[in-house]
């Protein structure tokens, strides 16, 4: 099943996807600052009163990772490094700041950031203390010149493992089950106004519950899948396919792939090589394929994969038999079949089947996806 995988590569640039691979979400995190900053009458937010998992958490001085506003889309990601630390602090629409900060006093870090041509700068301080944040600008950008955070996780976009235990218990999961839990890239849900992430919870690889969350609280938005024993027993009729047309799904797919295999040959995206072999492009920081080499891992076949931003969309495998996977909303909904590579016009498609054989296509696909983890882990050196 999927899984999402982040990178951070030197915190200030992208964040890599994999499972729905990508390397940042719809919503850009990382742009310069020069284009984020935006009109705002609003100068200052505060901490809500309402009690957070966040709250009472005790740790060092500067505790790297995810800073929230309780109850806005608010955050400040951070990452000390002795005496510096890098941050990205974000108020959706009205605008955001990366920079670096330097140790000025005892628990408070100075910062300066360029903000236009002209040389105007953005200067304030952080500081921090007992998992909490605070933000405070000295220059009027039309900013909030002060905002408080609370610490919530150590990853940017993956929710902690006491987050997800608290959505399970919530969807009725039996807290005695040994479970395993499947993250999707995270969106920025422009009717909801937040981001949101959907989880899936799997009991001996069949799942059992899931929910579309907020990114950062974990409260449920929708397609919310309570536990039930027949879900549990692997009984559930319904694998909940996306309710699309898989006609015109397919023509939309095929579309996008073309777009990609078109700017792949004019030589448009960046290009890196992984230590495996494989070829992975990148369209200004988005992961949009890795092409991997037959006999690669000891697969017999050469792999391909696809993706935009739902994540996977496209795979292609090819041995002495080829199978292609298409996908819409993480889910297969096409596997096309030849049984002689070298005869396409003679595959067979097998679309939103629950057959053992098309679920067990399925699974392989996501696990091969995930095994490209290490890989692009070592290659950004994380």
């Amino acid at each position: 099943m999927r899984k999402i995988i982040i990178w951070t590569v030197g915190l200030m640039t992208a964040t890599l996807f994999i499972g729905n691979i990508s390397i940042r979400s719809e919503k850009p995190v990382w742009e310069p600052v020069e284009s984020q900053i935006r009109y705002n009458k609003n100068h200052a937010v505060s901490v809500s009163k309402a009690m957070t998992a966040a709250e009472g958490e005790q740790g060092e001085v500067i505790q790297d990772g995810l800073y929230i506003v309780p109850d806005t889309q608010d955050y400040l990601l951070v990452k000390s490094d002795g005496e510096e630390i890098e941050f990205h602090a974000d108020w959706g629409s009205i605008g955001s700041i990366s920079s670096t900060a330097f140790l000025s006093k005892e628990k408070e870090y100075s910062f300066k950031n360029g903000d236009d041509e002209k040389g105007d700068r953005i200067s304030g301080t952080l500081t921090f203390e007992d998992g909490k944040a605070s933000l405070k600008i000295n220059e009027d950008w039309f900013l909030p010149m002060e905002t408080e955070y609370l610490w919530l996780r150590n990853s940017m976009w993956e929710f902690s493992e006491e987050q997800l235990k608290e959505i399970a218990k919530g969807l009725g999961v039996p807290q005695d089950l040994d479970v395993k839990y499947v993250q999707d890239k995270a969106y920025y849900w422009d009717e909801g106004e937040r981001y949101i992430t959907h989880v899936h919870i799997l009991y001996q690889d069949v799942e059992i519950a899931g929910v579309q969350a907020d990114s950062f609280t974990g409260e449920w938005v929708k397609e919310v899948r309570t536990y039930s024993s027949e879900a549990q027993s692997g009984e559930n009729k319904s694998p909940d396919f996306p309710a699309v047309d898989v006609e015109e799904a397919v023509l939309d797919i095929r579309e996008e792939y073309n777009k990609i295999i078109e700017n792949i040959s004019a030589g448009r995206y960046t290009e890196g090589k992984l230590s495996n072999g494989a070829i992975f492009y990148l369209e200004e920081g988005n992961l949009v394929s890795i092409t991997v080499p037959k006999n690669t891992d000891g697969s017999e076949y050469s792999r391909s994969y696809y993706y935009g931003d739902e994540g996977l969309f496209f795979a292609y495998y090819e041995g002495k038999d080829a199978h292609r996977f298409y996908l819409t909303q993480g889910r297969m909904i096409r596997w096309r079949y030849s049984a002689d590579a070298e005869k396409p016009q003679e595959a067979v498609n097998h679309d939103k089947e629950n057959s053992q054989e098309y679920k067990e296509m399925e699974e392989k696909l996501y696990q091969d996806n995930y095994a490209l983890q290490p890989y692009l882990d070592e290659y950004f050196g994380m």
